[in-house]
């Protein structure tokens, strides 16, 4: 299994992290994805630019706080979670932890040169900074 958990304080309202991470309607600002496909309330599908689809399992949602859900594509399963934290008005503390098992050793080892989860998910705050920066001017 591979890991990886980010912690990041950005000098946003809870609410406002929340509703953006939490809306499947607009994609439009993660840089890697092309768009998603909402099956019903708990089941969605992430396409990335590159062609590539991840089915999701929403597993846990508690308003500002905590969201979870299950992932699997042709290649992996996993678990990603997203803790949020206020810290005051205008700052929110989020610890985000992805867990992924590859369905076969070779795609693991693959994994180690071309699937990097840390700079996925420091590209993934760097685009909900630039969106809620893009909100905040609205």
């Amino acid at each position: 299994m591979r890991q990886s958990e980010m912690k990041v304080t950005l000098p946003y309202n809870v609410e406002m992290i929340w509703n953006t991470i939490t809306n499947n309607l607009d994609s439009s600002w993660r840089s890697d994805l092309s768009h998603i496909e909402i099956i019903d309330e708990t089941h969605f599908i992430e396409h990335t630019k590159d062609g590539f689809s991840t089915e999701f399992e929403i597993t846990d949602k508690i308003f500002c706080q905590f969201y979870a859900f299950t992932m699997s594509n042709k290649n992996f399963q996993g678990k990603w979670s997203g803790k949020l934290i206020k810290v005051n008005e205008n700052e929110t503390k989020m610890i985000f932890l992805e867990q992924i098992t590859f369905k076969n050793k070779i795609m693991e080892l693959i994994s180690y040169l071309g699937m990097n989860l840390k700079k996925i998910q420091e590209q993934y705050f760097k685009d909900l900074e630039k969106a809620l920066a893009k909100q905040q001017e609205i």
